[in-house]
């Protein structure tokens, strides 16, 4: 049964339902950090289940999600970004928070390049 929440309200659960798994404390911040990101670009007030496909493009190519402290981010960061964002849409599913497949983000078009081991 779908149940229609803010997104600021799913953020808060989500980062609650991490904490109860036991994930770290950095997590849960990095976590709390990037869909607080979301909800400014977004609204706090929006509902999880009025985000289409389009508000999810428009925020990835954000300045929000693609910069940081004026400067670019890593490739890495940003595919971080894109993963909490997807998981928080995964569980808000399974919670009924939005209905199936509608808003989850696809996976990138492309993996992150693996960082090569550094000789010492």
């Amino acid at each position: 049964m779908k149940t229609s929440t803010s997104l600021a309200a799913s953020s808060d659960a989500y980062v609650r339902h991490l904490e109860a798994q036991g994930k770290s404390p950095s997590t849960c911040a990095t976590t709390k950090r990037t869909l607080a990101l979301l909800v400014a670009q977004l609204g706090a007030e929006r509902q999880v289940d009025k985000v289409v496909a389009k508000d999810l493009d428009d925020f990835f190519a954000s300045e929000a999600a693609t910069k940081q402290r004026g400067k670019p981010r890593a490739p890495a960061s940003i595919a971080q970004l894109r993963g909490i964002v997807r998981a928080a849409f995964v569980w808000w599913q399974k919670q009924g928070h939005t209905e199936q497949q509608k808003a989850v983000p696809a996976a990138p078009a492309s993996a992150p390049v693996p960082m090569t081991k550094v000789s010492v």
